[in-house]
């Protein structure tokens, strides 16, 4: 089974999408009600809204389904976000683009699938609201029309929510970022997972106003600091934060392997869980943002960005920080010679 093509926006895409802060955020009331409304209005068993990341499709919000991720290639919404129309599947089990998904052939046996894109302001085509039957059946116009006003509704709800997060609506899309996403798209590519996120890493730090970015991995009691981009007059203190990383008793460090989410400082001495490490003391690290990357052969990855002026981490620094670690962990998920 082949899933959908990726779209032809798809670094801008993942970009906007990166900056709604919504992947595997808590449940929330507002979109629990939309789905729930979905179902009831269009009587159907299951709805859902679902946002289709890098390698996986990850549910905000479901009913009679569970939230979570699926893998990209089984998504009936990867197909939803190729067009601006909505998409309807009356039944999976003759069309040949789902005949062989583990979705039709097993749980939750989908049969009836019917989804509209969830489109931002900036054109791009994030995710969708879908609603979906184990029975085969049509869908009428007003029922699409429902589904539609219902998923306009979403986008509204993003939107707002994504403002209340911002504080403020003066920060827009950075092209810059948009050409990083697809840099790094290029990069995770090089043949060790290594090499693959160093390399994506260095397109990071070109592009962010950060001082030095690195990926440190975890392993068998062993820490190793790989260097993406570093000032010339730091190189030698790599070295000392790597032996530091090992040795440090500090709460703060020991819970780095563990990390679930990023951990964004602004103003790193002040923060009472983090104490000074080697670099700090020679040229007084004010930032430091921690993403998890993930975990693979035996040991487990942490982004790591600093930055020596005081300034704290906007939403779109967050947004491409977080999306490189997604697309390095899904680079690590892939066979390799």
């Amino acid at each position: 089974m082949s899933g959908a093509s990726l779209p032809p926006d798809e670094p801008a895409r993942l970009f906007d999408l990166a900056r709604t802060s919504i992947l595997d955020s808590a449940a929330e009331a507002s979109f629990d009600r939309i789905v729930r409304l979905a179902a009831r209005l269009l009587n159907v068993p299951m709805a859902a809204i679902n946002f289709i990341d890098v390698d996986r499709q990850w549910a905000k919000a479901a009913v009679g389904l569970s939230r979570g991720d699926t893998p990209r290639e089984q998504a009936f919404c990867a197909w939803t976000i190729r067009q601006d129309a909505p998409l309807v599947v009356p039944d999976a089990t003759q069309d040949p683009r789902f005949t062989s998904n583990p979705l039709v052939l097993g749980e939750p046996g989908i049969r009836l699938y019917a989804g509209v894109p969830l489109t931002t302001a900036g054109g791009h085509r994030i995710g969708a609201l879908c609603i979906v039957d184990q029975a085969p059946r049509d869908v009428s116009e007003e029922a699409l029309e429902t589904l539609q006003d219902l998923a306009a509704l979403t986008v509204d709800v993003l939107e707002a929510r994504q403002l209340r997060l911002m504080n403020t609506a003066n920060e827009v899309e950075d092209e810059r970022y948009v050409q990083a996403v697809q840099a790094v798209q290029g990069a995770v590519e090089a043949d060790s997972v290594v090499e693959a996120g160093v390399a994506a890493l260095r397109v990071v730090g070109e592009t962010l106003d950060v001082d030095w970015v690195g990926l440190v991995q975890f392993g068998a009691g062993v820490v190793r600091v790989h260097s993406a981009h570093v000032p010339a007059d730091l190189d030698v203190e790599v070295s000392r934060l790597e032996a530091y990383l090992r040795a440090a008793d500090d709460v703060f460090t020991q819970a780095l392997p563990t990390l679930a989410d990023a951990q964004y400082v602004d103003e790193y001495a002040l923060q009472p869980l983090a104490a000074p490490f080697p670099l700090q003391a020679e040229v007084r690290v004010q930032g430091a943002a921690w993403v998890p990357v993930g975990a693979v052969h035996g040991s487990t990855y942490l982004l790591v960005a600093l930055r020596f002026a005081r300034r704290a981490w906007t939403l779109n620094e967050r947004a491409l920080l977080e999306l490189t670690a997604r697309q390095v962990r899904a680079a690590f998920a892939r066979p390799r010679p």
